[in-house]
């Protein structure tokens, strides 16, 4: 089961079932302990004969039968000692893989974050470019009304005024409606490549603050991926029973006494 699926309670009863397991592997240990302890002070008394009742040749029999007691305890305790390194030994190559990934996803994580800010800046200078676009073509709009409006003026008042001279007024309102077209039709083409401009940069504003949403939910991701390696790496309940300092003095006691009765 992934961590990621535990809730608060749940974890803590889940850590709290390993601290168990735990406290009873080391109370197998010591209770192995104690049972050669006692082992070897029954024969320590009997080889100085002061066990009540117990001739010669029963002596013999209880140190044999000690004997293949204490050699079965020893390979009950080698094979639970086998099976523990073998433990540690995997768990020390999950929490190296781990510590990887941990690395790994550290590293990612500052990536990303780094690309954020360069996108964050980048959608400013985009927002400021926009503002000034959208500025100038307001200042065109303006400008291509108050055009229009001297166009109409200009119109009435040539109809207004009487003309001693019809072709030299008529060669003059020609010239003068064909640059009037002239600087309306230039004025209407600036104008629509503003507006085009400024579409233009709307859109990329708008494509640079999805692929901004996109990487702020990677980065989430992330840090909740980052602490769930953080929180595998900490449930290794084996490697702290075989690493504890009781746990080796146990087993280095043992081998002494195991070692003494026997020589």
């Amino acid at each position: 089961m992934q961590l990621s699926t535990w809730d608060k309670d749940e974890l803590n009863d889940k850590l709290a079932n390993r601290v168990q397991v735990s406290r009873r592997a080391v109370a197998k240990v010591i209770q192995a302990f104690d049972r050669l302890m006692q082992r070897n002070e029954k024969i320590t008394l009997a080889l100085k004969g002061e066990v009540e009742g117990q001739d010669a040749p029963a002596l013999d029999e209880a140190i044999k039968e000690t004997n293949i007691q204490l050699q079965a305890e020893n390979h009950n305790l080698q094979a639970l000692h086998t099976s523990l390194h073998e433990k540690y030994h995997l768990n020390s190559l999950k929490l190296a893989e781990l510590q990887d990934s941990v690395t790994a996803r550290e590293t990612e994580t500052a990536e990303l974050k780094n690309q954020i800010d360069d996108l964050q800046y980048e959608l400013e200078k985009i927002r400021n470019r926009n503002d000034k676009l959208e500025t100038h073509l307001a200042e065109a709009v303006e400008k291509l009304k108050a055009y229009h409006q001297l166009h109409g003026d200009g119109a009435a008042n040539a109809t207004a005024t009487p003309t001693t001279t019809p072709t030299t007024a008529q060669d003059s309102n020609s010239k003068a409606t064909r640059e009037q077209n002239r600087q309306a039709t230039i004025s209407q083409a600036k104008l629509e490549d503003l507006t085009k401009e400024v579409e233009e940069w709307k859109e990329l504003a708008n494509n640079r603050l999805q692929e901004l949403d996109k990487l702020h939910q990677t980065h989430r991701e992330t840090l909740k991926e980052v602490e769930k390696l953080k929180m595998d790496i900490r449930q290794l309940p084996e490697s702290v029973i075989v690493e504890t300092t009781e746990y080796k003095c146990l087993q280095s006691q043992f081998s002494v006494l195991y070692n003494d009765p026997c020589n």
